[in-house]
This record gives C-alpha cells, structure tokens and sequence, in this order.
C-alpha cells in the first residue's frame, strides 16, 4: 500500500512538473509574441517618422529662384529663370504691372536654368514683371535688354 501511494505521490508531482513546464511554454510564447508586436509597432513608427520628416525637408526646402537673363526687342521674348534648389518648381501666376494675365504653369525643373516663353504678352522695355511660384515664391523684375 506504501508503494501504491508512491505510485500516486510520483504521478502526481509528474503531472504538476508538466503542467508548470506547459505554463512556462505558454508564457515564453505569449512573451516572444508580445515582443514581436512590439518590434511591429515600433518598426512602423519608424518608418512614419522617417517619411513625416522627409515630407516636412521637403516642405521646409525653400524655392531659390534667380532670373538669369531676358532677351526680347521691341518686347519681351523670353526669361531665363535658374532654379538652385532640387526640387522642382511650378510658375503659375504673372503680373505685368500689377495686372493678372492668362498664363500657363510652368515647371522649372531643380537646379536647372528653364526658358519661359512670355512673347505673347507684348512686354515693353519698363514695365514691372511679377511671375509667381505654387508656394508663394516671387520673381519680380523691370524689363531691360
């Protein structure tokens, strides 16, 4: 009858040995599981955080623009704008002394010198040229050649 409780002793811390080790198991998975979630979340953040910041250095970049030359006779042909900065710029407004004209956008690409066209607008030696950026940036200048 000793030897039955034994048995039973035996089976018993067997049973309990077992069911600790499954409760360790589950808990090391439940853990590993977290920390995976975590390296998720935490690796997404990351990636939000780098495109935010290259939204806003896109968006803190400042246009620099720079009218190289104008060329024209009688009236005004074409100007020469030189775009220092890497991200292109879009034209879309002009003023000729301080009236709104019809005007198509014009993109002068980064770091680059772009002809615009303005034969069309019959321009004359002193008159005020305002050409205007999508962001705001302004080209001012008096004809002269």
């Amino acid at each position: 009858m000793a030897k039955g409780i034994q048995l039973g002793i035996i089976a018993l811390l067997g049973a309990v040995m077992i069911i600790f080790i499954a409760i360790i198991a589950i808990d090391y998975a439940a853990q590993r599981a977290e920390e995976r979630r975590m390296q998720r979340a935490f690796a997404e953040a990351i990636e939000e955080t780098a495109e935010e910041l290259g939204e806003m250095f896109e968006e803190e970049q400042v246009e620099k623009l720079v009218l190289k030359a104008q060329e024209g006779s009688d009236f005004l042909t074409t100007v020469y704008i030189q775009n220092t900065t890497s991200i292109p710029a879009t034209l879309i407004d002009l003023y000729i002394n301080g009236v709104l004209q019809d005007f198509p956008h014009v993109t002068l690409a980064g770091n680059a010198v772009t002809s615009v066209d303005l034969s069309s607008y019959k321009i004359r030696v002193g008159d005020e040229v305002m050409l205007v950026t999508e962001r705001g940036t302004q080209i001012k200048f008096v004809v002269k050649f």
